[in-house]
């Protein structure tokens, strides 16, 4: 016999009186299912967007134009040259860290739909 303020049995007998996310949990579909079917998208359309939200951001070239002079040396060569190897170092290090945010997150993913 349940108690009351129990409910655990009432909510099992009633799902509807429950919000939306704990009744889906009873029912049985995921809440991190989505609520509907998206179209599908092309991979060269998303990195494209990226690539065009990236490029369009103005506080990265604030950053560089205010951090990257204080590491160049005048005689270690053309300011052109080490602009590139600094910006080169930077583009793998960023890659690298959102490759593994991104291996992380599907991870998390898969692990979330499958409850």
């Amino acid at each position: 016999m349940p108690r009351q303020g129990d409910c655990s049995s009432r909510s099992r007998r009633h799902p509807e009186k429950l919000p939306s996310f704990h009744r889906r949990v009873l029912v049985g579909r995921s809440p991190f299912a989505p609520a509907q079917d998206l179209p599908p998208v092309s991979d060269s359309r998303l990195f494209s967007m990226g690539l065009l939200t990236n490029l369009l951001n103005p506080k990265i070239a604030l950053i560089y134009a205010a951090l990257l002079p204080q590491f160049m040396d005048p005689q270690a060569g053309p300011d052109w040259a080490q602009l590139l190897q600094l910006g080169g170092v930077q583009i793998i290090v960023g890659i690298s860290v959102n490759a593994l945010i991104m291996l992380g997150a599907a991870q998390g993913s898969r692990f979330l739909a499958e409850g």
